[in-house]
């Protein structure tokens, strides 16, 4: 280039400016040398993946991607919003940038979502808004699941459970907060225990299984508390004693009289079994006065005078929760033990009533020092939910009902029992000595009994081959029909329509004497007779 060049040029540019109009911006620079200029463009891109969590105790994570693209940012400032109002998380700001991708945010209670800014110089990019955290801080505890009625050192079920709550209620999230529990009104000084220190899991609750307090009583509370927290005290709970059992009657559960021996008069029906021993007979028992099974100073027999005498022990043995003497005309019992030094007594005419206070499993234990005597028309009255079948009458001596009374319960005796005439019994007469009855009617259950039938046959012939007896029974479905032929017992069950029927092993021809004979649950049996002709 000559020199003159330069001089051409600079002279074009002033032509061209006078050409412009005079309210143009724009700008030039001169020189008077030669040189090569370079100018390079980016663009700065927001943060991504702007990440809470959903719920927080006053501290709040905050952590996103970074900026991505050819600017790196110089740094980030981050902002939270609650409602309309937004302001600098983080301890961030326009100035003061941070240069991490993480940062821990202090705020109070409410819901917030947050947005994080990248910078470079001037420039910014904002990112899109995040989710939205619930903020609740801990600042008391409230119990979940309170505790329950239970029985003396048994767990309290559920578990106990509490949880940590904001000052407004709002469940708080937050685990490993220590929780511990203590006994509150202890109105039987009972000592709590199991673990009684736990942990809240991640959704701030704190779980006790396995809890129990050793003395009963009434109106127990628990008391939880944590540090800085406000404590909180449970509803009130009831610690009980275990429910009572009946002494086990073992295998004399099936009869309905047992004895040393057995008298009757013809004219006393038993739903149950009845069994001597040691006396080989039992006189004023007709057929069809018995529904059970016959045991008279055999084996079995014995085996039931055994567990008799361990049940009359068991019974003695009972703790006793009540007194009573005199006589008990117009007196209510409760289920529990109760006991007497001197004789039971019950005037003629009088009433007795056991009340079950709502509970068919509520068993009355009597232990009776002397003996035990009821009056004429005398009654032993089984009210709200009582059963005859949890009630036991262990007695020290001889037992007595009067004529015509309502007696109930069993009658577990070491000296004679004697059941008044007419009178009616549903229990058991169960003694070591004598057992004397005149026209009762004793069974287990108020219900009667169940009923079967044999059917006969069309005509009264079977095929001696494979014989086959059907009948029917109002017994529910299931039960067991037991059926006895030439000195086989036959076993089936009544079906759901009432109906039975079973096929024996061959047998001559002949005409047989078929017994068949069905029990409800509670025991109570059932008998029928029929000559059948096989053929």
């Amino acid at each position: 280039m000559s020199r003159g060049a330069p001089l051409i040029a600079i002279g074009l540019v002033l032509a061209m400016t006078c050409l412009l109009p005079a309210n143009a911006a724009f700008g030039y620079w001169s020189s008077s040398g030669a040189g090569v200029g370079i100018g390079s463009t980016g663009t700065l891109l927001a943060p991504t993946s702007v990440q809470v969590p959903a719920t927080s105790d006053g501290t709040v994570g905050v952590s996103w991607t970074a900026s991505a693209g050819t600017l790196a940012p110089t740094g980030y400032y981050v902002t939270r919003t609650i409602g309309s109002t937004v302001s600098a998380a983080c301890g961030s700001g326009p100035t003061a940038p941070l240069t991490t991708t993480s940062c821990v945010d202090t705020v109070g209670d409410g819901s917030y979502t947050y947005l994080v800014i990248a910078r470079y110089h001037s420039w910014a990019a904002a990112s899109g808004i995040s989710g939205t955290v619930a903020v609740a801080a801990p600042t008391q505890l409230a119990f979940r699941t309170n505790p329950t009625n239970s029985v003396v050192g048994a767990a309290i079920a559920p578990a106990v459970q509490v949880t940590v709550e904001s000052a407004d209620g709002s469940a708080v999230l937050s685990a490993g907060i220590a929780v511990t529990l203590t006994v509150g009104n202890n109105p039987a000084a009972g000592t709590l225990a199991g673990t009684s220190t736990m942990s809240t899991s991640a959704d701030g609750i704190a779980t006790f299984a396995g809890l129990s307090i050793d003395r009963v009583g009434v109106g127990y509370s628990l008391i939880a508390a944590s540090t800085a927290l406000t404590s909180a005290t449970s509803s009130s709970f009831d610690i009980r004693k275990p429910p009572l059992a009946g002494p086990e009657l073992g295998s004399a559960a099936s009869y309905s009289v047992l004895g040393s021996a057995a008298t009757g008069d013809g004219q006393t029906t038993l739903s149950g079994d009845l069994g001597t021993f040691p006396a080989a007979t039992a006189a004023g028992f007709p057929d069809g006065t018995v529904q059970g099974i016959t045991h008279t100073g055999d084996l079995t027999a014995s085996a039931a005078e055994t567990a008799l005498t361990a049940a009359y022990a068991d019974a003695l043995s009972r703790p006793v929760d009540t007194e009573f003497a005199g006589d008990l005309n117009g007196v209510t019992f409760t289920a529990g033990v109760h006991h007497t030094a001197a004789a039971l007594e019950l005037s003629a005419a009088g009433t007795l009533a056991l009340n079950g206070q709502g509970d068919p499993d509520s068993v009355f234990i009597f232990q009776v020092d002397g003996a035990l005597n009821t009056g004429a028309g005398s009654s032993v009255l089984l009210v709200n939910g009582a059963r005859a079948s949890n009630v036991y009458w262990q007695v020290n001596g001889a037992a007595g009902t009067g004529a015509l009374s309502s007696f109930s319960g069993t009658i577990l005796a070491s000296g004679a029992i004697t059941i008044g005439a007419g009178g009616r019994l549903i229990g058991r007469a169960l003694s070591s000595g004598a057992v004397t009855l005149a026209n009762n009617t004793i069974r287990f259950t108020e219900a009667l009994p169940p009923t079967v039938a044999i059917d006969a046959g069309s005509p009264e012939t079977s095929s001696t081959a494979a014989p086959s007896i059907s009948g029917t029974s109002t017994a529910l479905s299931g039960q067991t029909v037991t059926i006895i032929i030439s000195g086989q017992t036959l076993t089936t069950a009544v079906s759901s329509t009432g109906t039975w029927a079973v096929t024996g092993p061959p047998v001559p021809a002949g005409t047989y004497s078929v017994l068949a004979r069905v029990r409800d649950a509670a025991g109570n049996a059932a008998t029928a007779t029929r000559l059948l002709t096989f053929q």
